[in-house]
């Protein structure tokens, strides 16, 4: 049997400096003193990305002019919804590649200048190294040289996740935390793994590629203690060097953010690999608060509002289900679970779509569906 010991957040912490006040208006001033005006593109792997931020646009689609009109609000990120968590490798790679394409041609379209964020799960999980690589592939086709720096920040203080000393951990502070590797998230079926110092995670999942001596650590020690430091450890890295970040609260991230702002600043290039409250950070956007039922039902505008929702349960972990219980104690849903294997077959599928769709709609009206490239399915009212 195996015993988990789980830390306290101040016996992590305990040999590093105290945290340091950094505001968000402090970084926005620290992008207008250096003319950041960098847009962030953000390619979201997964739809729950756009959760920290707020007042941002976000494509579902993302061809050339999806690009342009998004850049036209003057907004400082765009979120786009490639979701490439759920796609094999291959088509992974490739819509990162069509995002990235389509963006550098419509930035330079609007004269404008952008960055790259592949935000992607606070626990480790996603396509790493590849979509980084593809990204910076890209850039490099466009601009004929390399990224200089990966910085990986897959901390989310908000749900628990933090770094300290390089190490990766999950838990909370009343419950105390573990080494992310140990926690149910890193026996994920598909994107699973052993090491929790992130060092040896990148090592681990370029399969020795990258040795782990090679990723550069900006600790908590020159983080909080020495701007200038965190400068030149930054700007170091070069040809792709993998850096990773200690970030317990939104405060490190912000402190992140201002060394960012001076190392890009002196001609340092990054790609970002990052969980879901850095792109919040790096622009200077303060932590909103939940949307109240007022601010929902405003965003609706004269739309009618609709009966019912959809919730899709699509994870592999524990957290899930027990978060599925929950929902299922508290408002009892019609549940319908998908065979997807035989969905995706193109001689099985087709029936078995239509006994779905039978299901979910009482004998609803079947006809084609407008979109070619699905099955069968069923519409209610021309929708």
């Amino acid at each position: 049997m195996t015993i988990v010991v789980k830390k306290q957040l101040g016996e992590l912490v305990a040999d590093f400096p105290e945290p340091v006040s950094v505001s968000a208006d402090d970084v926005v001033a620290a992008r207008a003193r250096e003319n950041d005006t960098v847009v962030y593109v953000v390619l979201d792997d997964d739809p729950t990305g756009t959760q920290s931020v707020a007042d941002l646009p976000v494509l579902m689609t993302w061809e050339k002019d999806d690009f342009l009109w998004a850049f036209e609000t003057g907004k400082p990120a765009v979120y786009v919804m490639i979701n490439s968590r759920s796609l094999a490798p291959a088509d992974a790679e490739r819509v990162n590649r069509e995002a990235v394409t389509a963006a550098l041609a419509a930035a330079k379209q609007a004269g404008i200048e952008v960055a790259f964020v592949s935000r992607s799960d606070s626990t480790l999980r996603g396509h790493f190294p590849l979509e980084p690589n593809t990204i910076g592939d890209e850039i490099q086709k466009a601009t004929g040289k390399p990224v200089d720096g990966i910085v990986i920040v897959p901390a989310f203080g908000d749900a628990g996740r933090i770094t300290v000393g390089g190490m990766h951990y999950a838990g909370s502070e009343s419950d105390g935390f573990i080494p992310v590797g140990e926690s149910e998230f890193a026996k994920d079926a598909t994107f699973g793994y052993e090491s929790s110092y992130i060092p040896d995670w990148v090592e681990e999942k370029t399969h020795g590629d990258i040795p782990a001596k090679d990723v550069l650590v900006l600790d908590l020690d020159i983080l909080r203690g020495d701007r200038q430091a965190a400068v030149e450890l930054l700007g170091s890295a070069k040809s792709s060097t993998p850096i990773t970040v200690d970030i317990v609260s939104e405060e490190d991230l912000r402190l992140l953010a201002m060394a960012l702002i001076e190392a890009e600043k002196a001609g340092s290039t990054f790609i970002y690999r990052v969980g879901p409250p850095f792109v919040r950070a790096r622009i200077g956007q303060a932590v909103h608060a939940p949307l109240t039922v007022d601010e929902i039902n405003d965003s609706r505008g004269d739309r009618d509002i609709a009966a019912g929702g959809l919730v899709v349960v699509g994870s592999h972990v524990g957290l899930t289900t027990r978060q599925l219980n929950e929902l299922r104690e508290r408002r009892a849903p019609y549940e319908l679970e998908l065979d997807v294997a035989r969905l995706i077959d193109s001689e099985r599928g087709s029936g078995l779509h239509r006994r779905y769709c039978q299901r979910c709609c009482g004998g609803a009206e079947l006809r084609q569906c407008r979109y070619p490239h699905l099955p069968q399915a069923c519409h209610r009212n021309g929708c």
